[in-house]
């Protein structure tokens, strides 16, 4: 019997303790007039992070020439949309901020130390940061209009390196150098 009461109390005053999280929703593709995304699916996964950009003449609300939306739990944290671009005084009617264009426009990818591309599309480039590196920075590169890349994604190091020769006479067994990504066993 007392059990059954505890249970009660446990339904009424604690719901989440006796049922299980529901689980995170996924979020159907956003419409985008004037402009696209990436990647493009036709739905994402909760907390899934989808840039996008608009096409020449526009630029999204909530950003500059790209912007970010992300998937929780159904819904998007804002609904992507382009909206006019705006000119600056003294740019002559010019927009200040640069239209993006294929990706040839802008000739040979970048190179992002210690990261490969892994994904080329007419309109981006997506980078993967190597083995023991973490990325900073966004994994999507796209073309401005006056010739320049976006923002890179930096590659930095995300590892310890354990060599015996800088513990002589220890009591460390390492056999030989050993890599370890941050957060394992040893890794310091």
């Amino acid at each position: 019997m007392w059990a059954r009461c505890l249970r009660f109390v446990l339904l009424v005053w604690f719901p989440g303790v006796l049922h299980g999280q529901s689980a995170a929703l996924p979020c159907p593709a956003p419409t985008l007039n004037g402009g696209y995304f990436v990647p493009e699916n036709e739905t994402y996964a909760h907390e899934t992070k989808l840039t996008y950009a608009c096409e020449k003449g526009l630029k999204p609300a909530a950003e500059v020439w790209w912007a970010t939306s992300t998937c929780q739990n159904g819904k998007w944290s804002h609904e992507p949309q382009c909206i006019g671009s705006s000119t600056t005084p003294g740019s002559n009617g010019r927009e200040s901020i640069p239209n993006v264009m294929p990706i040839s426009y802008c000739g040979a990818h970048p190179v992002v130390p210690n990261g490969v591309v892994v994904q080329a599309e007419r309109s981006f480039l997506k980078y993967q940061c190597n083995a023991f590196y973490t990325q900073v920075g966004l994994d999507t590169v796209v073309c401005h209009s006056d010739g320049s890349w976006s923002e890179l994604p930096i590659c930095k190091e995300a590892f310890c390196v354990l060599d015996p020769a800088n513990y002589p006479g220890s009591t460390i067994l390492i056999p030989a150098v050993e890599y370890l990504k941050e957060g394992e066993g040893r890794c310091p």
